[in-house]
């Protein structure tokens, strides 16, 4: 991950932080109900880290970094489906969510992914609880990089607004490594 920087989200960021994921959108489709930035402040929302590289000519105002990348942790509430199947399941400790997750397809591949999970995995540690997060099946690739992570499949859930009454797609829930796994993963 040389040249890039990851530090806690400002307002000032927030322009950039979507432009990124307009670009992401076009890419993939995600968020499945478009970019905006309602999505990237949600209520919910604890603390946002984004992920820069330097960029001396950067288009983006006092700034010589480009923002390449976000992620948010955030209160656990029984709407987000990793969560209400974590608290279904019986496991009484705290938990917080990770989501907002998100990286310009220009950038991806460099681990800045990796670097935004690792800031919220700490973090969500550093408050006493464990980090859950969904993800949509048709997300193939984010599913690939949670279990090269060795986060945990504990159980799938159908994720849609107004179940019945909008798009519903089926969802695969994780909950991060302990830190005894975490080392492990990252020394193999």
């Amino acid at each position: 991950m040389a040249n890039i920087t990851i530090h806690p989200r400002r307002s000032e960021d927030l322009e950039a932080c979507l432009e990124v994921l307009q670009k992401v959108y076009k890419d993939s489709g995600y968020p499945v109900n478009g970019p905006s930035l309602p999505f990237l402040q949600g209520p919910q929302t604890l603390v946002s880290w984004v992920a820069t590289i330097p960029c001396p000519d950067s288009s983006q105002p006092s700034s010589n970094h480009r923002v390449v990348g976000h992620i948010a942790l955030a209160t656990a509430t029984d709407t987000d489906v990793a969560v209400n199947l974590w608290r279904s399941q019986n496991r009484p400790e705290p938990v917080f969510v990770l989501q907002r997750l998100f990286v310009d397809p220009a950038a991806q591949g460099q681990g800045i992914a990796e670097g935004l999970i690792r800031a919220v995995v700490d973090e969500g540690r550093r408050r006493g609880g464990s980090v859950v997060l969904f993800a949509l099946i048709k997300d193939q690739v984010a599913m690939r990089l949670y279990e090269k992570l060795a986060w945990t499949e504990f159980g799938t859930a159908i994720f849609g607004e107004g179940k019945g009454e909008g798009v519903e797609k089926e969802a695969v829930c994780y909950v991060a490594p302990d830190e005894r796994s975490r080392q492990g993963s990252e020394e193999q």
